[in-house]
Parts: structure tokens; C-alpha cells; sequence
């Protein structure tokens, strides 16, 4: 079992230096001061107003996906928007695929310390994550749509994923600590399923819910096994820290 907490020489803390730390304080108390709080959010305020929007939707590629958006804006419904959820989910679950493969390969130099945490199960999960993506791409090709076109929703997932696999990928943290970005990422993932059942139900799209509904149904069962692998590398680890004492 790795220890991923230790008693070390830390000055990251307000005691290790209280003289300094009460000035940098009364500084970021100081509404007017040159960086302060007040000047950020002015920053923050006029890019939040000015900005443009993080993308665009792309227009369908197909005749098909052309007459599919005219019908559903004629029934008052938009279907880029479901082709930018779907979006979404397909870039994340590319990230999850990544998630995987930097654990399976954590797992791999961490041997001998990885409690129960199979690696034959996180390959299983990876190839999960692999399938949804596919089946993904399938349906949006399905909608005329291009399923390689990054859209808005698409860019979110990924900047929301990117930190995640760098906790994963970081070579200093443990098994447990990347785990449990991976269970961050597995409960937006389910979270985000369920959206897209409704998105897809409201589109008049049964047979792809039922098929998300199929994908929601191992995602729930990956966030299963990965929570209980993070308590038990987690609890393991402070009985180890007890028994060293």
C-alpha cells in the first residue's frame, strides 16, 4: 500500500512565516490595492461581457442532417443543440479512454501496492469507454452531422477533463490520488448521461436513449467499482499510517 501522506519539511502554510503572512493578508484584505480583489473583478466583469462564446455548433454535412435540422426547427426544437451535447460526451469519453490508459499504466509501476484495484477490471472499463465513443460517433454521423467538428460543449469537456488527467498523469501522485480523479470524472460522467437520455427522448430519438440508457448502465457500474477501490486504498493507507507508528 503507497503512503501519500508524510510528515515533511512543508512551508506552504501561514504559521512557517507569520510576519509575512499577516502582510500578504492585509494586503488581500486591501480592496484598492494594485491586484487586489476589487481590480480582478473589474478585469473579470468586462471579459465576462466583451467575450465571445467559447464556439459554434457546425451546420450539418449531409442532406440528410440538413432536412433533420429543418424539421426539428419547424417543430420549434434545435438540433445542433443535441448534436453539441453528443459532442460533448464524445469528447469526454476520449478523455475517459486517456484516464484509463495513464492508470492501467500507474497501476502497472505501482505494483505490489495497489490493494484489490485489478488491472484485467481497468482495462474492461477502458474498453467500455471506448465503446460509448464509438457509439457516439455513430450517432451523430447518424444525424448528418461530423463527429470530428469540436463544438462549444466539446471545448468545456475538454478543458474540464484536461486537469483531471493531470492528476492522473502526474508521476508524484499515488494510485489512490489518480483514482479519485477518475471518480470526479465518472460522476460528471453519469450525471451527464442522464442529460442526454432526456436530450435524446425530447428529440424524438427512443432508440438512442434506450441506447444511452445501456451506456449509463456501465458508467454507473464504473463508478461503483472505482469508489470502493478509492476507500479502500484510502482506508488502507491510514491503517498502514496507524501500524507505522
Amino acid at each position: 500500500m503507497e503512503i501519500s501522506t508524510r510528515i515533511g519539511t512543508n512551508r506552504t502554510g501561514l504559521d512557517a512565516s507569520a510576519g509575512r503572512g499577516r502582510r500578504m493578508t492585509d494586503y488581500a484584505a486591501d480592496p484598492t490595492a494594485p491586484g487586489g480583489i476589487e481590480s480582478m473583478n473589474s478585469i473579470r466583469l468586462a471579459s465576462y461581457r466583451d467575450s465571445e462564446l467559447l464556439g459554434s455548433a457546425p451546420p450539418p454535412t449531409s442532406l440528410k442532417g440538413v432536412l433533420k435540422s429543418g424539421v426539428t426547427a419547424l417543430q420549434g426544437k434545435r438540433a445542433h443543440v443535441f448534436i453539441d451535447k453528443l459532442g460533448e460526451r464524445l469528447a469526454f469519453e476520449r478523455s475517459g479512454i486517456r484516464f484509463y490508459e495513464a492508470v492501467i499504466l500507474k497501476h502497472a509501476a505501482r505494483a505490489g501496492q495497489v490493494g484489490s484495484v485489478d488491472a484485467a477490471a481497468l482495462q474492461r472499463i477502458k474498453n467500455d469507454e471506448l465503446s460509448h465513443f464509438m457509439l457516439l460517433r455513430e450517432c451523430i454521423q447518424q444525424l448528418g452531422a461530423d463527429p470530428t467538428a469540436q463544438t462549444p460543449w466539446a471545448d468545456v469537456a475538454a478543458l474540464e477533463s484536461a486537469g483531471l488527467l493531470s492528476v492522473i498523469t502526474d508521476p508524484r501522485t499515488t494510485l489512490a490520488q489518480s483514482l479519485h480523479a477518475v471518480l470526479i470524472g465518472e460522476l460528471a460522467d453519469n450525471a451527464c448521461w442522464e442529460n442526454l437520455i432526456a436530450l435524446a427522448e425530447r428529440e424524438g430519438q427512443p432508440a438512442m436513449a434506450d441506447r444511452f440508457r445501456e451506456a449509463l448502465r456501465r458508467e454507473t457500474e464504473h463508478l461503483g467499482m472505482v469508489r470502493t477501490w478509492v476507500d479502500e486504498l484510502t482506508l488502507g493507507e491510514l491503517q498502514l499510517g496507524a501500524s507505522l507508528r
